[in-house]
């Protein structure tokens, strides 16, 4: 078996041997995948956002799995999709599952495509924390309007759905974009940002109308963020045609047009877009662990260094005289004898998921 070692800001990878160990598996999902899920009457037990009577009476969501295998996120997607990779020790769309969990969400629907059957190493049962996950498996890619005309038939016909990015992480307060698309019903409701790479979305706060995307319109070049997490009402699907890739884009300027698509500004919390390696990384820098960063069942010789900014996974050993500062170690890796690393990334070789 292989362990290799992902330095950051480059896409070289280096072959290390790589000792026996225990790996969880992970799933997979598509370049324009999407997780959905449906809420049903009941509320999280230990949530910190509050949920009315109407949000906790049935909201369906819908976890938008972001690209799986484009080549920007480079050899990581190779073995398993973004959704998928280990994030803080546990696949990445357990993050915002989690999430959407804490507001109320108790049923889920995962669109997938790359390296599909990983998802039912993930979800061997498919169900998650008491809550059903189904399975809508794209063939060929659908794009982000398709995949969601895709999933009609396990939606309700009546209440709205909650779409979120299923390879980001984030913990901006959901709840307050579902209580403001409840408020209103719109057909559509963003949440925003005013920081980002890619802020091209124009919006103006004192009426809470989107007014433009990608500068499309030609109203305003954009100065807000998408963050890939939104409200919509089951009208949508109408929209959208049966078995085509198409985008939502052009279906969010229509309601523009029309006056109709709302925003929040969602500047609480933290927010990033796992769209690269590089990205990945930073984010286990720039988030606070859920976890400790060291699992319990990682084993670091005493006679190793690893600053407090290393995440280590289940089963993954550090051996004797490795120097570690800001590195994720995937699940099962193990880091040979001597090793010396600054802010790369560990991870396993295709054939061992």
């Amino acid at each position: 078996m292989l362990v290799n070692e992902l330095p950051f800001g480059k896409h070289e990878i280096t072959d290390f041997p790589l000792n026996s160990g225990k790996r969880r598996h992970a799933g997979v999902s598509s370049r324009k995948e999407e997780d959905k899920g449906r809420l049903k009457k009941s509320r999280s037990p230990s949530s910190d956002v509050p949920c009315t009577s109407q949000q906790a009476s049935a909201f369906p969501v819908r976890l938008f799995s972001a690209p799986g295998w484009v080549p920007a996120c480079g050899p990581l997607t190779d073995i398993l999709p973004k959704p998928l990779i280990p994030f803080f020790h546990e696949p990445l769309i357990l993050h915002s599952m989690r999430r959407c969990y804490d507001c109320g969400i108790r049923e889920f629907i995962i669109n997938t495509h790359h390296l599909a059957a990983a998802w039912d190493k993930v979800f061997p049962e498919h169900s998650w924390n008491g809550c059903p996950v189904h399975f809508s498996h794209e063939p060929v890619l659908l794009d982000s309007g398709g995949g969601v005309k895709k999933i009609e038939p396990l939606a309700s016909a009546e209440e709205p759905l909650l779409v979120v990015n299923g390879d980001m992480a984030a913990t901006f307060d959901l709840g307050r974009l579902l209580e403001e698309h409840l408020s209103r019903r719109p057909p559509v409701t963003l949440a925003l940002r005013t920081s980002g790479d890619k802020k091209n979305v124009g919006f103006d706060f004192s009426s809470g109308l989107v007014t433009d995307m990608r500068h499309a319109l030609g109203r305003d070049p954009g100065s807000y963020q998408f963050t890939g997490a939104y409200c919509m009402e089951p009208e949508i699907f109408r929209r959208i045609p049966s078995g085509e890739a198409v985008s939502i884009i052009p279906l969010f300027l229509d309601y523009i047009r029309e006056g109709r698509l709302r925003g929040i500004l969602a500047d609480d919390g933290l927010w990033m877009d796992m769209g690269t390696p590089e990205a990945y990384l930073q984010a286990h820098l720039d988030f606070p662990s859920p976890v400790p960063r060291i699992h319990s069942r990682a084993r670091v010789s005493p006679r190793a260094f690893v600053d407090g900014h290393c995440v280590i996974g289940p089963g993954a050993a550090v051996e004797d005289g490795c120097r570690l500062q800001g590195c994720v170690v995937w699940p099962g890796v193990c880091v040979p004898s001597g090793t010396c690393a600054e802010r790369r990334i560990f991870y396993c070789s295709p054939t061992d998921y």
